[in-house]
């Protein structure tokens, strides 16, 4: 049978769309594993010329492979989210997930934490708690000294906030941040380690559990915000984003026990 020109050229261009994208995907991840890879090559160079020092370069050969295989995770990652089976979705307090995520951190930035109770939504456990992480990353990252965070009930819809007192995120850029390997500062995330998976990690995480995101002004800086279907309101289809309601009152410095929690959280430097 023939194909109609008018069916076949929109074909074409998908295709030659989907091609064009998984050569930037190869380029893009060839670049980023290529570096850590040359550490590795020098390092263990440096070791067999220099037998002496071979400590050191084997320290840095370490610390080489350790961001290779940070990069290899977050590409596993990346291919597997989406293919939990709902009969492996638990039922996620959302600000417990927050408070267990924050008993771990070591205080880099002062934390400013506003949250409900009970705002509990239906998702894999794994996939949230690595959304609410990357968020963090990011924001302690970019803070100038405050992070600030807001997990409360916004309508049917859990709302999840983040927000840094850093440098805002142009209109331009707040697409593209999401992207694959998009780093806001390449020098410094370089130097950090982080390959530029950890946005793109966050809105496929969303977009799976039926959620939006969308970057928004602080006062001052940048602020994440999270939606996602409440557990009892989960959705058969994605719902587009409506106004997100400022918060009521001034959030307040964690300092003590978080609620959900039997330990407590060190904020501040």
């Amino acid at each position: 049978m023939n194909r109609s020109p008018n069916c076949a050229e929109p074909i074409e261009r998908t295709a030659e769309r989907v091609l064009r994208q998984q050569r930037q995907f190869a380029a893009d991840a060839s670049h980023e594993l290529r570096t850590p890879i040359a550490a590795v090559r020098v390092e263990l160079e440096a070791a067999l010329l220099h037998p002496g020092d071979a400590r050191e370069a084997l320290d840095g050969a370490l610390g080489a492979l350790g961001r290779l295989e940070a990069i290899a995770a977050d590409l596993l990652l990346l291919a597997d989210i989406g293919s939990v089976p709902r009969a492996a979705e638990d039922e996620v307090d959302l600000g417990r997930l927050v408070a267990d995520e924050l008993r771990c951190r070591s205080g880099r930035r002062r934390i400013l934490i506003h949250q409900d109770e009970d705002v509990t939504v239906e998702g894999s456990r794994p996939l949230l708690s690595r959304l609410v992480t990357s968020l963090l990353d990011n924001a302690e990252r970019h803070a100038a000294t405050t992070v600030d965070v807001e997990v409360r009930r916004d309508g049917e819809r859990a709302l999840l906030s983040v927000g840094n007192d850093g440098e805002p995120v142009p209109a331009e850029d707040r697409e593209r941040i999401f992207d694959l390997f998009s780093r806001r500062d390449a020098a410094r995330s370089r130097c950090d380690g982080g390959p530029g998976l950890g946005l793109a990690i966050v809105r496929q995480v969303v977009e799976a559990h039926g959620g939006d995101i969308h970057v928004r002004d602080g006062d001052p800086g940048v602020r994440f915000v999270v939606r996602l279907p409440l557990v009892s309101s989960i959705p058969t289809t994605l719902v587009g984003a409506g106004a997100v309601r400022p918060l009521a009152g001034r959030p307040e410095p964690l300092t003590g026990p978080v609620r959900g929690s039997s330990c407590s959280v060190r904020c501040g430097v």
